[in-house]
């Protein structure tokens, strides 16, 4: 059994702190890191995941450090690959449940 699951990663932050800030339907979350970043640097220290209220609704945005979440998840899966970019700009993780066939 395999599973894939897409984040916002360190991928989709640089993207939103450059050409995506000029998203007309997105652009408006890189004002909204940018902002956190510089209340709480979670731009410049470790982190393991960070959330912005996204949307008019308040419907949250988590951004995660893939190499955390990869770490964390690899204990009940093992790991496949990482995709930046692969939906939306968000990155998508594969992995497959331990100890099956590939």
């Amino acid at each position: 059994m395999v599973a894939t699951f897409t984040i916002h990663d360190e991928h989709i932050i640089k993207w939103l702190l450059g050409e995506g800030a000029l998203d007309r339907n997105i652009g408006h979350m890189s004002e909204m890191i940018k902002q956190l970043d510089a209340e709480a640097s979670v731009l410049t220290r470790p982190y393991a995941s960070f959330s912005i209220d996204a949307d008019a609704r308040n419907q949250a945005q988590v951004f995660y450090d893939s190499e955390s979440l990869i770490e964390k998840w690899a204990r009940w899966m093992t790991f496949v690959s990482k995709v930046p970019g692969a939906y939306g700009h968000q990155t998508a993780l594969l992995f497959r449940k331990a100890n099956s066939a590939k």
